[in-house]
């Protein structure tokens, strides 16, 4: 029989990574040359809660003082301000953290705590970042370019994950910096909780003036609101259009289809994408609305019409595509012609709409 101990190092190390973190407290016990093997591991991937008892932080502070150069990814769950952990470990540096999940209502926090936070990273730049904010704050956050400048900045060459979920907004510049700027970048991802903050957006004529190209090649999961498109082929579906539909007469038909097929062929590039979710399907009705059927006044309008008229047919690449969300989204993806596209080209796709959306705007009005 083989002892642990007679294993080739290497091969004892490839065993910790794959222990519990119970399995690893007990294996730093059992001696001083396990400890010193498997002490690193347990500290390679840390969960912190980050309350307000002022006994709780001082043990916290201690053990991160003590340990933060072994923390390869970290959780951070702030009950209070996310200034409090900046300004209490203002000298905290992590050489070797390369993963970030901050989560929470961030009292009195500003966009300023994150970037301040982004900079305490490894060296060798981020490859995961998640910034969840709580749903049921009555307030947002604004990510400033400030944000998206230290996430470039410390993650341009190597970011795999982003992720900003919850009561978050975000601009069209930012976004679009970062999809040029992150060759790594698999998934990106912004989420929203109810439809008074936007969530993540791009301009629809920033991406079709803009001569930068999207260097994530290889992005797999793309959640993000694309919008400012003019539509007047709302006019083609209502004999009476209502009052409060927006109603585009700046631009002719063809027009708009010209600029949706310049963000198509933008989305085209991306031809590991897995998951393109352009509407949301999470979102909860505001505290200003007086019940469920108000989610009809915030559907997106100026939003790309995905069908073969508007240029659909430029997605047909994309053959890795399992999961299409289109809900919340002014789309006539009911047709004949774009069912039949979908089954030809992304036949191992769900695409999940809104059904029926001139029924639901007639009854509406």
């Amino acid at each position: 029989m083989t002892l642990f101990n007679d294993l080739p190092y290497e091969l004892q190390e490839n065993i910790a990574s794959f222990l519990t973190q119970y399995d690893l407290c007990q294996c730093i016990r059992v001696c001083q040359t396990w400890r010193a093997l498997f002490h690193p591991y347990l500290w390679k991937n840390v969960r912190i809660l980050w309350s307000s008892a002022d006994s709780h932080r001082e043990r916290t502070l201690t053990q991160i003082k003590t340990h933060g150069h072994l923390i390869h990814s970290l959780q951070l769950n702030c009950k209070v301000s996310l200034f409090a952990f900046n300004e209490i470990c203002p000298e905290l540096f992590f050489p070797f953290l390369t993963s970030l999940e901050v989560s929470g209502p961030f009292y009195r926090s500003g966009y300023e705590e994150f970037v301040e936070i982004i900079k305490r990273g490894s060296p060798g730049g981020w490859r995961k970042l998640v910034f969840s904010i709580d749903a049921f704050l009555d307030y947002s956050f604004d990510f400033h370019q400030d944000f998206f400048d230290a996430v470039i900045q410390h993650g341009a060459s190597t970011l795999e994950i982003l992720r900003l979920e919850g009561r978050c907004n975000t601009y069209s510049t930012d976004i679009h910096r970062l999809l040029c700027a992150a060759p790594r970048l698999k998934e990106l991802r912004f989420t929203k909780s109810c439809t008074t903050y936007r969530g993540g957006f791009l301009s629809a004529l920033e991406l079709a003036n803009s001569s930068e190209d999207w260097v994530c090649s290889g992005l797999e999961v793309f959640v993000c609101q694309i919008g400012g498109i003019q539509r007047p082929d709302f006019a083609e579906h209502f004999d009476d259009l209502p009052e409060r539909l927006p109603i585009y007469c700046h631009v002719t038909l063809q027009e708009s289809i010209d600029l949706q097929r310049k963000v198509y062929a933008r989305l085209a590039r991306l031809t590991k994408l897995r998951e393109l979710i352009l509407g949301y399907d999470d979102i909860t009705v505001d505290n200003y609305a007086s019940g469920p059927d108000d989610k009809e006044y915030t559907r997106q309008t100026d939003c790309l019409a995905m069908t073969v008229e508007s240029g659909l047919d430029l997605l047909k690449g994309l053959k890795e595509l399992r999961f299409v969300g289109l809900e919340d989204m002014a789309v006539w993806v009911e047709g004949e012609e774009e069912q039949s596209w979908f089954l030809e080209h992304w036949p191992n796709a769900e695409i999940l709409s809104t059904p029926f959306f001139v029924d639901l705007y007639r009854e509406r009005w």
